[in-house]
């Protein structure tokens, strides 16, 4: 009898959900370029980058969508820049400095453009490539984007340039997405595992009837 409660008991264990270790669950990459990945924006297209130049008309904007992942319970997400010459520069005067190239990276939304509840960060060629992990235990502004990002399943990022005097740009080669987390694994023909262990209850209850002693015969009984 015992087998037969092991049995009926993995049967029913099986029916529970069942959750893989946590994991990558997708990597998104947009390499840009000529004849590569064409982001939103009127920046120029280099052999293997985009040109990404402030003060224009449509400036540069790309999103990525994970939408895939739906049902996903994602723990974490990071984004990768590789650029070149974002600086930053500056012009020496002896007894003051003035920054005439600070370039930042701006990560939102899935559609957003604004900077609320953005997370804005400074970009500089001796941190190239620049990786930037979204949590929900990261600071305030990291913590809301990615709550958003889980949210709309997406996340946009572009880039801004606050110093003045002069028009800059650099040369942006690729941005890669990771999000990581834990997926459902999906059970396998459940009303079989069902069946299954229901039938195995079944052989458990009957075999204990089966194998009760019998009631001893009452000596004191009347003759049938």
């Amino acid at each position: 009898m015992g087998r037969l409660r092991s049995f009926a008991l993995a049967g029913a264990l099986a029916l529970l959900p069942s959750l893989a270790p946590a994991a990558v669950l997708g990597v998104y990459t947009h390499d840009y370029g000529i004849g590569q990945y064409d982001p939103q924006g009127d920046d120029v297209l280099g052999a293997d980058f985009v040109e990404v130049t402030e003060n224009i008309a449509n400036p540069f904007f790309d999103s990525f969508d994970f939408s895939d992942l739906a049902g996903a319970t994602i723990d974490s997400i990071s984004l990768a820049i590789d650029f070149a010459n974002a600086g930053p520069n500056s012009i020496d005067f002896g007894i003051f400095t003035i920054d005439t190239e600070i370039w930042e990276l701006v990560i939102g939304g899935a559609d957003d453009t604004s900077l609320a509840d953005d997370l804005v960060t400074t970009m500089s060629d001796d941190v190239a490539p620049l990786t930037v992990a979204l949590t929900a235990s990261s600071g305030p502004a990291a913590a809301d984007v990615f709550s958003n990002a889980v949210a709309d399943l997406g996340l946009s990022f572009w880039f801004q340039e606050p110093a003045l005097f002069v028009t800059d740009s650099f040369q942006l080669a690729s941005a890669t997405l990771t999000v990581s987390g834990v997926s459902a694994v999906p059970l396998p023909a459940p009303f079989a595992l069902l069946l299954a262990a229901l039938g195995g209850l079944v052989l458990v209850r009957r075999s204990g009837s089966r194998r009760s002693p019998a009631a001893p015969a009452d000596p004191n009984a009347a003759p049938g």
